[in-house]
């Protein structure tokens, strides 16, 4: 009987969602750091500048020429509403988007071809999409140490190349992951206890 196992909807969603939030905080840094944050930078220049003409102690009308010397400029008319940036500001904006938009475009390209993903088992062996594929005879060890967290590894040889499958149950559909796992140490111990009787026969013969 075969027993197979899709990837899991809510891995897929975890990824998608991490990939939709990086994305997100990338698009707002190129908004930031191409747009905004350069045209206050400005802003603010222009507004320091301003005030060192014109300082407010000794410039008694100081309101009423900002606020003409701002609609020429295309400036806040009220001052306060200019933001102070700096170069390390719009900096930090493409430094984020480094980190994020690489991060988010590797877990969008995975929610969509995790997709494809599976495990099965059955009476011939253990099989995985990608081509991988092991018999029972070719499994040379079931790495089992992190399974208390729901991960193993069949590990095998496909034509002298070592190889390994992934059984995960937070990447797959849980209870028929479980159900493969039980599958594998049923045929494997059996095949692997096979194997040993093998190699015992053959010492006693030589």
């Amino acid at each position: 009987m075969s027993t197979k196992a899709y990837v899991s909807s809510g891995y897929r969603w975890r990824l998608g969602i991490i990939a939709v939030v990086c994305l997100g905080f990338a698009a707002l840094c190129v908004k930031d750091g191409f747009y905004t944050y350069p045209a206050q930078a400005r802003e603010y220049k222009m507004y320091r500048a301003f005030e060192e003409e014109f300082p407010k102690a000794e410039t008694p009308d100081w309101n009423e020429q900002w606020e003409e010397y701002a609609l020429i400029e295309g400036l806040p008319q009220d001052p306060t509403n200019i933001k102070k940036r700096s170069d390390f500001d719009i900096y930090t904006q493409f430094i984020m988007l480094a980190i994020t938009a690489p991060v988010g475009l590797i877990y969008g390209y995975r929610g969509v071809t995790s997709g494809g993903w599976w495990v099965e088992a059955d009476e011939n062996g253990v099989r995985a999409n990608g081509g991988k594929s092991a018999t029972w005879d070719q499994i040379k060890n079931l790495d089992m140490t992190r399974w208390k967290k729901g991960i193993a590894y069949v590990e095998y040889e496909d034509q002298g190349t070592p190889s390994r499958i992934l059984i995960d149950d937070w990447k797959f559909q849980k209870e028929p992951t479980h159900a493969i796992m039980e599958t594998i140490e049923q045929h494997w111990g059996d095949s692997a206890h096979d194997h040993d009787e093998d190699v015992e026969t053959a010492e006693e013969q030589a």
